[in-house]
């Protein structure tokens, strides 16, 4: 899960404590432009993610075992 935080830009929403999770919430909610605002960008970045296009992600898969066995053949 913190990956696919880190991963999308949504670091603002990491907290390593639970009392820094309430504060990061409630900074969060005191923001009324946030949601619009992370989804605005999140979109694209999940559109444009690997992890998000299952087709693509086994073609990157084939495509790396392939280059593996090639190598291996030599």
């Amino acid at each position: 899960m913190l990956a696919h935080l880190r991963r999308f830009g949504l670091d603002r929403f990491v907290a390593d404590s639970p009392d820094g999770y309430v504060s990061k919430a409630l900074a969060a909610v005191d923001d009324p432009a946030g949601p619009a605002s992370v989804r605005a960008r999140l979109r694209p970045r999940m559109q444009a993610d690997i992890a998000t296009d299952p087709v693509r992600a086994a073609r990157a898969l084939e495509d790396l075992v392939l280059d593996l066995w090639r190598q291996k053949q030599g």
